[in-house]
């Protein structure tokens, strides 16, 4: 039987995904492809996408899944999101080409300045100077950092040739996937989001005038925001207010709406948070991690983005986050001697260190948080979001020695999974107030028991995991937004009609007054380290060296 589809696509990291949801909210089928991303051998801050490819990716995805007989006719809805990476193009004519955003503007396939890129330091910086004071910063934690869009716009309008400049268009990633689907679209957009101009994690839209004025980005507002890409049917004086998360903001060439999409961490949460978004910390745990709260607390908080209204009417939404988690596991596999022997271990390497550690236990006795205790991380090896709000922090290790075995391995792999426990206890500390009473946790890091298990006894609080994919949250928080703007039902009804409470809940059970006073040392030791560092830079700082 023929029945309402709607389209959900997440475009993260290193995969596009894309899922059918049918009306009652199940996600019935999804498929995925692969992209890349390049890291300039020039100057590693330089990482780019090609757009195309994406967008390649993205229609074989949706191809697969629609082009069986009957199924197309069947969508009601589609919505994108993707990672928190700028688009680049340039104006011509009627068209709108690829630019190159690559190191030396060569290569105008690699037009997306991925989300991890961090070349804008120079421009960061000016822009916290100048803005020095501003309300906007209060809502980016207290300070714009290298991986939001915004700095990144500034960094090609103050370094592209000076020719091209007047002609560049810069896109969110998920608005210009929605821009390339759209036949048509709706009535042009206020831009400058005047009654609360700042844009939902640094995203290219959202500014007022009168900052971007302020940090040198004036050309973005002329001609009603022409310098911002966007979805517009036709010219006209008549302006409609940035639309809130799944308002339809096109319509394809079948007539199915195209709904606004978000930052693919936001999918991931609309996803798995369950159907009650207050109250609950989401973990959106990959390469990276998000830690997304609904709440009605209208104060800024220093190390966290928002309070943004670009969800729901009457909820604001929060967000804090580490920009290394999943990423110091793959750091750790990428430079450890040992790695190679793990490998032959077996199929699947967490499998094969889960074996090691039962094994160290067993052989000594000892836990293996005993075994780690004298190793002490402090992870943040592309700078710190929350609470800090300081992108030139950098990592530091203590208990290294000349020991390249197997056996080390474990211990730091151990200690990541420590650090990632003890930050998300760090980031609780800064919501005190925010009456979160337990975490979810979605993602490729909601697959690992062991940490799970991990964040419930250094937080004290229950841990739940979803039933469903982790993989697929983003693909399932996209299919709600189509789903909301398709039928015009509020979001966060639609959370509470779909979004499945089934969970596993975490904690290993275990009364162990010793192992909880080692990690709340840990824990500790962790946060000293973290000062510790910002008072060595500030010693050095004051040399003037540079």
């Amino acid at each position: 039987m023929l029945q309402d589809l709607y389209i959900g696509a997440d475009v993260g990291s290193t995969a596009v995904r894309v899922g059918l949801m049918d009306a009652t909210g199940a996600l019935i089928v999804s498929t995925t492809r692969p992209i890349d991303h390049k890291v300039s051998s020039i100057d590693h801050r330089f990482v780019t996408q090609s757009s195309e490819q994406i967008l390649t990716a993205l229609k074989k995805c949706i191809d697969e899944l629609t082009l069986p007989q009957g199924v197309r006719s069947c969508v009601k809805g589609l919505a994108i999101v993707a990672t928190c990476s700028v688009v680049v193009t340039r104006r011509s004519g009627d068209n709108l080409n690829p630019y190159p955003a690559d190191y030396g503007f060569q290569n105008a396939d690699q037009n997306v300045i991925f989300w991890m890129d961090t070349r804008p330091h120079k421009e960061t910086k000016e822009m916290n100077q100048v803005l020095s004071g501003h309300r906007a910063l209060g809502y980016m934690g207290g300070c714009f950092v290298e991986e939001m869009a915004l700095p990144k716009v500034k960094y090609i309008v103050d370094n592209a040739p000076a020719d091209d400049v007047a002609d560049l268009v810069f896109f969110d990633l998920h608005d210009y996937l929605s821009f390339m689907f759209a036949e048509t679209g709706i009535d042009i957009i206020e831009l400058s989001n005047t009654s609360n101009p700042v844009a939902i994690d640094g995203e290219v839209k959202g500014w007022s005038a009168e900052l971007l004025d302020r940090i040198g980005l004036s050309q973005l507002s002329k001609n009603n925001f022409a310098g911002i890409g966007c979805l517009e049917r036709h010219k006209s004086s008549i302006l409609s207010p940035i639309p809130y998360a799944g308002r339809p903001i096109g319509y394809t060439c079948e007539g199915i709406p195209i709904c606004q999409g978000v930052i693919d961490s936001y999918g991931g949460w609309l996803g798995s948070c369950g159907r009650e978004v207050e109250g609950t910390l989401t973990m959106v745990a990959g390469t990276s991690t998000c830690f997304i709260v609904g709440h009605k607390i209208p104060k800024p908080v220093k190390g966290i983005w928002g309070p943004f209204n670009g969800f729901f009417p009457d909820l604001l939404v929060t967000e804090g986050g580490q920009a290394t988690t999943g990423k110091l596991i793959e750091h750790l596999f990428e430079t450890h001697p040992a790695y190679p022997e793990l490998k032959t271990l077996g199929p699947n390497v967490f499998t094969s260190l889960e074996s090691l550690i039962t094994r160290l236990e067993e052989e000594s006795s000892c836990n293996i948080h005993v075994l780690s205790r004298h190793m002490f991380l402090f992870g943040e090896l592309s700078g710190n979001r929350t609470p800090y709000a300081d992108a030139s922090m950098r990592g530091a290790f203590f208990g290294e020695s000349t020991d390249i075995t197997i056996k080390d391995l474990v211990l730091k792999y151990v200690c990541i999974l420590e650090c990632l426990a003890f930050q998300t206890k760090q980031v609780l500390s800064v919501l005190d107030g925010y009456g979160i009473a337990k975490i979810r946790i979605c993602g490729s890091q909601a697959k690992n028991s062991r940490l799970v298990t991990l964040l419930s006894r250094v937080t004290g609080l229950p841990v739940e995991v979803s039933n469903s994919n982790p993989d697929l949250s983003g693909v399932k928080g996209s299919a709600y937004l189509a789903y909301s703007g398709a039928n015009n039902v509020p979001l966060v009804e639609v959370l509470k009609m779909f979004n499945d409470e089934t969970t596993v809940c975490y904690g290993d059970g275990i009364d162990d007054p010793k192992l909880t006073a080692l990690l709340n040392t840990k824990y500790e030791i962790m946060l000293d380290i973290a000062e510790r560092q910002l008072k060595y830079k500030k010693m050095i700082d004051s040399c003037h060296c540079t």
